[in-house]
């Protein structure tokens, strides 16, 4: 196990990052990867948004039914104040 207060298992741990990597550069298109991590990136920013927009939204924002709440969020992520 690797821990700050014991400096052994570093040295096994780097092999590991590095078999790793290399595993990686044999098997994983860059382009292909770089998608991967574009699509996650923007799923984390969406998510964040949607949150943002809902607990911003007025108690009255939710008086509705879940089509009409759902709409006012979608139009929300890219329109501020529109689920207030």
């Amino acid at each position: 196990l690797t821990s700050a207060l014991n400096a052994e298992g570093f040295a096994e741990l780097d092999r590991a990052a590095e078999t790793h990597r290399a595993w990686r550069s044999a098997h994983v298109d860059p382009q292909t990867a770089a998608r991967r991590r574009l699509r996650c990136h923007v799923r984390a920013l969406v998510a964040r948004r949607v949150t943002e927009v809902m607990e911003t939204s007025a108690a009255a924002a939710w008086d509705v039914d879940v089509a009409a709440a759902y709409h006012s969020v979608v139009a929300a992520l890219d329109n501020p104040g529109a689920a207030r």
